[in-house]
């Protein structure tokens, strides 16, 4: 029989003791050297035209006596067009089965393109015909003339040669902006989530330990 019956027996059953380490088992990480804190105002605010958002900024430093404090920070928030789409439709806090402002928005989109495809296309068989039979003698000068003033925007919609790589980069920087705050937006959606499964947590545990 085996006379010691604990397969991996610790070589060093009494450790040397590191005060350091059993005073703090979990140190925690450094601290931020320059944290910007923030303060969020509490309270209803019933005027919807109210421009100025509920919060105070300040910036963390050192004075001319050496001493460290935080200083109040005047900031500017902008916003575009495409942030007000992409939040409004992604970051909804609670779900509605109404219709939103982006959806029609969107919905009146769809209609406008589906309209001038079927119009574009009328016109590009019309042409194709007179290509095709240039003797037929049915051409309407007038309505060849507004095919040509259609044509001649053609560049301004895609530009070719030196006009082509500055307007790829607005249209990159737009879609980059674009993705960028669906992003931001599906993150938002996700912290609220987080929020609320977090919360059911804390619930059921306090329910628990009564």
């Amino acid at each position: 029989p085996n006379p010691n019956p604990n397969p991996n027996p610790n070589p060093n059953p009494n450790p040397i003791p590191n005060p350091e380490s059993d005073a703090n088992p979990n140190p925690s990480p450094d601290p931020n050297p320059g944290p910007n804190p923030d303060a969020m105002e509490n309270g209803n605010r019933d005027d919807e035209g109210e421009e100025e958002l509920p919060i105070t900024l300040y910036e963390s430093g050192t004075n001319a006596e050496e001493c460290f404090g935080f200083q109040l920070v005047t900031f500017d928030l902008e916003t575009a067009e495409a942030e007000q789409i992409s939040i409004e439709h992604v970051a909804k806090v609670t779900p509605t089965d109404g219709v939103t402002k982006t959806e029609l928005h969107l919905s009146g989109l769809i209609t406008s393109l589906v309209t001038l495809q079927s119009r574009v296309q009328v016109i590009t068989e019309y042409i194709e015909r007179l290509a095709a039979d240039p003797s037929a003698g049915n051409a309407d000068p007038a309505l060849l003339r507004s095919v040509a003033q259609l044509a001649n925007l053609l560049p301004s919609v895609k530009p070719s040669g030196a006009t082509a790589a500055p307007f790829a980069n607005a249209i990159g920087n737009d879609v980059t902006d674009g993705l960028m705050v669906a992003n931001l937006s599906a993150a938002s959606n996700a912290a609220v989530a987080l929020g609320k499964l977090a919360d059911k947590f804390n619930i059921t545990y306090d329910n628990r330990m009564h």
